[in-house]
C-alpha cells in the first residue's frame, strides 16, 4: 500500500474497546490523519460538536448509548449533521434482537477488520492534498 501523504483531516473513533482501533489508529497517524478517540456515546457527541472530524468510526455495541443511538443524536445536532458516520459493526451486533436494521442501510465495515479496508472508506471523506 501507498503510504504517500495524500489526504488530510481528523477521524473521531467513538468505542469502548481499543483492540483493533488501536492498530487502525496507528496506521491513519502514519498517513498524517488526526485521530480522536471517544470511549462512550455521550463523550464522542461532545468531541464530534467541538472537533468536527471529517468522519466518524463508530462502534455499534456500547454501553450506555450505542452506537444508532449515538447516530440518531448526531444527526438531529446542526453541528453534526452532516459528519460521515461509518459503523463498526461485529458479525453478532447483526444478531442482536433489537438491532436497527437502518443501520445496515448506512456505511459500515465488519469487525475485525484490516487497516487499508477501513482507509479506502475513511478517504473518501476527507481533504485530498
Amino acid at each position: 500500500m501507498n503510504l504517500e501523504k495524500e489526504y488530510q483531516g481528523t477521524v473521531l473513533k467513538i468505542d469502548d474497546i481499543p483492540y483493533p482501533f488501536d492498530i487502525l489508529s496507528t496506521f491513519l497517524t502514519k498517513q498524517e490523519i488526526k485521530v480522536l478517540v471517544a470511549w462512550d456515546g455521550e463523550e464522542g457527541i461532545q468531541i464530534a460538536e467541538q472537533a468536527q472530524p471529517n468522519v466518524i468510526l463508530l462502534d455499534f455495541m456500547m454501553p450506555g448509548m450505542n452506537g444508532f443511538e449515538v447516530y440518531q443524536v448526531l444527526k438531529l445536532k446542526e453541528m453534526t449533521k452532516n459528519i460521515p458516520i461509518i459503523f463498526m459493526l461485529s458479525r453478532e451486533d447483526a444478531k442482536w434482537k433489537n438491532f436497527p436494521q437502518q443501520v445496515l442501510e448506512l456505511e459500515y465495515v465488519i469487525k475485525p477488520f484490516q487497516p487499508e479496508e477501513v482507509w479506502e472508506r475513511v478517504k473518501n471523506h476527507l481533504k485530498p492534498l
